[in-house]
């Protein structure tokens, strides 16, 4: 019990959502713990036993869980950017901390632990501090949020990660768990089943998310970010989020009374059912790389000020004549701003453009928060406003019968529940802090949130004037005249940089290539030596290469060109065997650097013409 309190204070601070689940069920009491039992290790550590029928488990060593802990970890090698680990098994967390220890920081690690009751009794008796504040993991349980797994994974695990994916399992746990170890290699056989059927898309993604990204870079000049946007909307003004759910179709019109007495946002795929009402808005979000452009032609959107991502299509950018705003959302952006010491406040990167427009309101600090239009559920056949049923993902995502608004049932399309599960957890995050009303009137319920009808929430709440215009008018744009000219030569520098990523991948094949034929030399001391030298220089042209500004826009493209076969990463115990995958995959990087400038380069001068 020594240690249970500590945790405990650890999962509130860091991960309240599921603190906030796991005291529910303690409370309970229905939690067992007579089949486990702790011992005392020789070098003084503690391990624990599992009594399984008439046998019994031990976790881990008798002599040092920490050494043997180590030595297990070290057949795995994590050298490489976007490492993902998949561990089934928590326990005392000795194995998950010697995978930690090897991790880079911008590594995920998806822990799931099948036995909610060794759970806790592992809080009681084991210091799990250290794991529990680490944002790289991420905590699957069972009874707390076990099912959340399967769109987790699809959701943080790109295509492009595949490749230096590793699942592994926290010895002696798939033999005491047999069956729901089964069904977790099941859940991640799923998952990249769909991530390979979803591959081609993301490479249509990531090449447009390079090619947005270069030609959006001109309308840095005139513009403003969201951090600048903290306190600028009164505390008596909710925050209403406009969807396209088929709701909007009921109460579009009520909105009519909030204006200019509230922030009306509107996502994207709203806009033409608020102009077919004559509906006013304050500003338009957009997100996708692929955004149909439809949405938008209508010329009378054209002049609203646009909350977008530097990666948002250009196409519906260049159409757009209003003031533009970035969202806090890109690396690059981050890094390019923070070298004129400009924060890039964090804002989590959500799933839509309507979780984007959450979080958007969280970070400039909004009080109240009203959603409309915000279904995630079918109504009947519709998918969105306008009578448009869309069912062209269904097989992908399945569909699901999930609690309505009202308590009825709704069907609600896989993606949709991952969704409502994202709101939730981030609305347990800051119910302390914003009023959530769901104004929708249908679709799925979403805990956390007040449930009233659109002209019962404006009636109570809109009620201080409020001109967003008005807001704009007083602000200048994030960069003078004088800082705009020396942000564009740090633009015009990345066509270097480019240059130089190529160069610097062709010395790298050439170090991994030599590097492979020393392998398959006879081994000499001096062999030894060759290949240490080799190995560096295919280290440090890595780490040049992912120093560059311009790394932060094409990385993701870049992965893309790797033509490693997409497969569960398990290595074995062959050092020798590692060492040749490690250079083949390092050779395969440096390829598809030189692949992606030959697709950047162009676009890149095309742009810079603009800025």
């Amino acid at each position: 019990m020594e240690y249970l309190e500590k945790n405990l204070e650890k999962l509130r601070k860091y991960r309240k959502y599921f603190y906030e689940k796991l005291i529910d069920i303690m409370q309970k009491g229905d939690l067992k713990y007579d089949r486990f039992n702790i011992l005392t290790t020789r070098d003084g550590d503690k391990t624990i036993e599992i009594a399984v029928g008439n046998e019994r488990h031990r976790l881990n060593s008798l002599y040092s869980p920490k050494k043997e802990a180590e030595r297990w970890a070290d057949k795995y090698k994590f050298n490489n950017i976007n490492t993902s680990v998949v561990m089934f098994g928590i326990a005392n967390g000795v194995f998950a901390r010697a995978i930690l220890d090897k991790l880079k920081k911008d590594a995920v690690f998806f822990l799931v632990e099948p036995d909610l009751s060794l759970f806790v009794y592992c809080l009681k008796n084991f210091d799990m501090r250290d794991i529990i504040s680490d944002a790289r993991v991420h905590f699957f349980v069972d009874t707390i949020n076990y099912e959340d797994i399967y769109f987790s994974f699809l959701n943080t695990i790109t295509e492009v990660m595949l490749p230096n994916q590793f699942v592994c399992t926290y010895p002696e746990m798939d033999r005491i768990y047999g069956d729901k170890a089964q069904n977790f290699m099941e859940i991640i056989k799923n998952c990249y089943g769909v991530q390979l059927s979803l591959g081609i898309d993301f490479y249509n993604v990531y090449e447009k998310t390079v090619y947005n990204t270069f030609k959006n870079l001109h309308f840095i000049k005139g513009s403003n970010y969201l951090t600048e946007f903290i306190g600028k909307i009164p505390d008596e003004v909710p925050v209403i989020i406009v969807s396209a759910g088929p709701s909007l179709d009921k109460n579009v019109d009520d909105l009519k009374k909030a204006e200019k007495k509230a922030f009306i946002v509107a996502t994207d795929t709203a806009v033409k059912t608020l102009i077919a009402h004559d509906v006013p808005y304050d500003v338009i979000i957009t997100k996708d790389v692929k955004k149909s452009a439809i949405h938008l032609k209508d010329e009378r959107c054209h002049d609203h000020p646009m909350i977008a991502d530097i990666c948002s299509k250009n196409s519906i950018l260049e159409e757009n004549k209003g003031h533009k705003i970035w969202n806090n959302t890109s690396n690059f952006m981050c890094r390019l701003y923070a070298k004129y010491g400009l924060k890039y406040t964090s804002c989590m990167l959500g799933m839509s453009v309507a979780t984007d427009a959450f979080t958007m309101a969280e970070l400039i600090s909004a009080k109240r928060i009203i959603l409309i239009g915000q279904d995630l559920a079918y109504a009947g056949e519709y998918s969105h406003a306008g009578s448009v049923a869309n069912h062209s993902y269904d097989n992908i995502n399945g569909i699901y019968e999930i609690e309505g608004i009202y308590g009825d049932k709704v069907k609600a399309r896989g993606d949709w529940v991952d969704m409502i599960h994202w709101f939730e957890a981030e609305i347990a995050k800051v119910r302390d802090d914003i009023d959530v009303i769901d104004a929708t009137e249908g679709g799925a319920k979403i805990q956390g949130t007040r449930i009233m009808k659109l002209s019962e929430a404006i009636e109570l709440y809109c009620k201080k004037k409020f001109d967003f215009q008005e807001v704009l008018n007083q602000m200048q744009p994030t960069f003078s005249e004088d800082m705009y000219e020396k942000l564009r030569e740090d633009l015009y520098n990345m066509k270097k940089e480019l240059s130089d990523i190529y160069s610097c991948s062709e010395e790298g094949i050439k170090a991994a290539d030599d590097m492979l034929l020393l392998l398959d030399g006879q081994e000499t001391q001096q062999a030894d030596i060759k290949l240490g030298e080799k190995a560096e220089i295919v280290k440090k042209n890595m780490k040049f290469i992912e120093e560059q500004l311009v790394y932060e826009i094409i990385n993701d493209y870049m992965e893309t060109k790797i033509k490693s076969a997409l497969k569960i990463n398990m290595l074995g115990d062959d050092r020798a065997e590692n060492a040749k995958f490690s250079c083949e995959l390092s050779k395969e990087a440096f390829n598809a650097a030189i692949e992606t400038v030959d697709y950047a380069m162009p676009i890149l001068q095309e742009a810079l013409e603009s800025i």
